[in-house]
């Protein structure tokens, strides 16, 4: 009798051990599609939906080059679309109708990665457009309108100053108007962009006015984009502003035209006008979308200590092997430790939720290079385990592969507080 109890022990304890150890391990969860929010800082008639809409335009599909694209919702995509046929059509006088000064209107864009018939989000872009009167005249405090621009401000991950290329022209010009563009309409943005505790990039719209003054056909972009970089640096409040921004992040100068050289022109009144016959070209436009991921990577890598980092690498990266799940996923548990994720956020100054968080670690986790050989192995072990790892990692890697090519042919978009000599 004792000897059938034991063996019916024995049984019992084999059977377990069986489901222990091969039994399936339960996977982390897939992470959450993180929001990143894009303030853009521009007054009217600067171009930013036009700018909105060509963007779109050129990312909203996949190309040979780039594992990513951009959706949105079917109605934005029909406003945005709208809007660029309207811009495009060289028989109509017209480019983008005006933004209402109560008009607050929010696009969402979500980057996908694909890989064939494979895709997964990467990342969800919040983008508000706006009338850029409300930065030309006084808004009393407590009004709607002031509230909601002084919330995106705060709450902006990523602030775009737009600068004017068609004032950008008369500044080069030496003509009085141009000056007082950057003495009162440039001066009182870098003021609103110092409080900003986000990186900051700026952007100048209708970059083919500015390409096309007074410059050779040989003469290239970057010569003309250095030109622009002395310009604005001879305001004090800008240069300030860039060197003081320039400790800790890339300052980018992303030069940009949403219709491309020879469609647009100005005529005798200085009025930008459409050429006859011209056809549509956009140049540079998706560059302040693409930067955006990358640049608040680096942003935050360098707020961090040195201790967070090692435990980002000891937790996430060295111990990838031990760990179920592909980079993303060990990266959801990570965070579940409420002390290492209150290491990372405090200090930032920037709203860091834990999809960003995770989608941060998972960039940090595969783009520390101390250790290229570990790092390689690691994400091979990825791309093993999980085929929707691959996919958001080829995108991070494409996205930071296109920033490079921006820095590469037009070096002078990296500005520092001197100008190159």
């Amino acid at each position: 009798m004792i000897i059938l109890v034991l063996l019916i022990l024995l049984l019992v304890v084999a059977f377990v051990l069986y489901k222990v150890f091969h039994s399936p391990s339960k996977l982390p969860p897939e992470p959450a599609v993180p929001t990143i929010n894009v303030f853009a800082l521009g007054c009217s008639g600067t171009g930013k939906t036009v700018l909105l809409a060509s963007m779109f335009r050129s990312l909203a599909t996949p190309a040979q080059n780039r594992s990513f694209y951009f959706e949105t919702t079917l109605q934005n995509a029909t406003y945005l679309n709208d809007t660029f046929e309207r811009v495009a059509d060289p028989r109509s006088p017209e480019w983008a109708a005006s933004t209402l000064p109560s008009q607050f209107r929010e696009f969402i864009f979500t980057c996908v990665g694909r890989r064939g018939d494979l895709k997964r989000e990467l990342m969800r872009v919040r983008y508000i457009d706006y009338s850029g009167e409300l930065l030309e005249r006084e808004v009393e405090q407590g009004r709607p309108q002031a509230d909601r621009l002084d919330g995106e401000l705060r709450d902006a991950h990523v602030l775009l100053v737009m600068i004017d290329g068609e004032q950008l022209v008369s500044l080069m010009r030496g003509e009085a108007e141009g000056q007082r563009y950057l003495d009162f309409t440039v001066h009182p943005m870098m003021q609103m962009a110092s409080k900003a505790a986000c990186p900051i990039h700026f952007v100048v719209t209708k970059w083919d006015l500015v390409r096309e003054y007074g410059e050779p056909s040989e003469v290239g972009d970057d010569d003309r984009l250095y030109d622009v970089v002395v310009q604005l640096l001879s305001n004090h409040y800008f240069k300030s502003l860039v060197s003081y921004r320039s400790e800790e992040q890339t300052v980018r100068l992303i030069p940009v035209s949403a219709v491309g050289k020879g469609f647009a022109k100005l005529d005798a009144q200085h009025r930008v006008v459409k050429r006859p016959g011209g056809r549509i070209h956009p140049l540079y436009v998706e560059y302040p979308i693409i930067a955006v991921l990358p640049d608040v990577f680096k942003y935050v890598e360098h707020q961090i200590s040195s201790a967070v980092k090692r435990k980002i690498e000891k937790d996430v990266w060295s111990n990838a092997r031990s760990r179920a799940g592909d980079v993303f996923q060990r990266a959801v548990v990570v965070l579940q430790n409420n002390e290492f994720r209150s290491a990372i956020v405090n200090g930032l100054g920037i709203p860091m939720a834990d999809p960003l968080l995770a989608l941060f670690l998972a960039w940090f986790s595969n783009s520390d290079t101390k250790d290229e050989a570990l790092a390689q192995k690691v994400m091979e072990a990825d791309r093993r385990q999980s085929l929707s790892a691959a996919v958001r990692l080829a995108a991070l890697e494409d996205l930071e592969r296109a920033v490079a090519r921006l820095e590469g042919a037009l070096p002078s978009s990296v500005l520092a507080a001197r100008p190159r000599t």
